[in-house]
């Protein structure tokens, strides 16, 4: 083999092992951009069960106030449990999509 060829197989092998550096650089970027997204949607899982807490306890504040004065006015109850609601469909929608992102 001459100077030629072994400088060629060296060019070759360097190519080879640059694509490769490129394709696990790529892997990498993806892996950690799809662990980054995860950890936002379980920052947001949080974040709304924690919503749905308080939501629960200004519901449970409310009763006890009726019970303390039966004629103490429930109205806000309504309004709690729709916002409630709402973050129950937001907080189902990010479980699903965290699982999604997840999955592939």
């Amino acid at each position: 083999m001459n100077f030629d060829e072994i400088m060629g197989k060296i060019k070759d092998g360097a190519a080879i092992a640059a694509e490769t550096a490129g394709h696990a650089l790529a892997n990498a970027k993806k892996s950690t951009e799809k662990a980054l997204e995860i950890a936002a949607l379980n920052t947001k899982i949080r974040r709304l069960k924690l919503n749905i807490g308080r939501e629960f306890m200004s519901i449970g504040k409310l009763v006890y106030e009726t019970h303390l004065n039966p004629d103490a006015s429930s109205e806000g109850i309504d309004e709690i449990l729709a916002s409630i609601d709402g973050l129950n469909e937001e907080l189902d929608a990010t479980v699903e999509e965290r699982d999604r992102r997840k999955a592939e």
